[in-house]
């Protein structure tokens, strides 16, 4: 059983981090915002207070205030530095064009931009480990 769980335990851990990293992806809502999601933190950006998007070195999410944000999704990479980041370009266009659909009123600043705890993702990865753990259990006393 010892040997079982020191085994066991380490893989649903990594489980756990392939899932949420996994999941990482870049969404825009009907409201205007695009949430940027990463492996443990979710940021609500308003698409009016986007000054610029960069996709030379991975995709980079410039606001009007200077802060950049970046995503794990489409993250910087050597093969990226070889291909010149397809991904990243066909993001960063997808951002551009949904960012003019909407009006820029007084270009929202910084303090408009949410981060937020990933509880959901969280959650299903803890599940999925647990998951993985009780089968083991299950299995080992068959």
């Amino acid at each position: 059983m010892g040997d079982l769980l020191s085994v066991t335990t380490p893989l649903g851990f990594l489980e756990m981090s392939f899932y949420l990293l996994a999941t990482c992806m870049i969404v825009g809502d009907r409201t205007g915002h695009i949430d940027v999601i990463g492996p443990l933190l979710v940021r609500r950006i308003p698409a009016t207070a986007i000054a610029d998007v960069d996709s030379s070195q991975g995709l980079r999410i410039t606001l009007h205030s200077g802060r950049t944000i970046r995503s794990v999704a489409h993250g910087q990479s050597l093969l990226g530095d070889w291909a010149k980041y397809p991904r990243s370009a066909r993001a960063a266009a997808r951002i551009a064009e949904f960012r003019s659909r909407f009006p820029d009123p007084a270009a929202e600043d910084e303090a408009s931009v949410v981060t937020h705890l990933r509880v959901a993702g969280l959650t299903v990865a803890l599940a999925l480990g647990a998951l993985l753990l009780a089968g083991t259990f299950v299995i080992n006393h068959l």
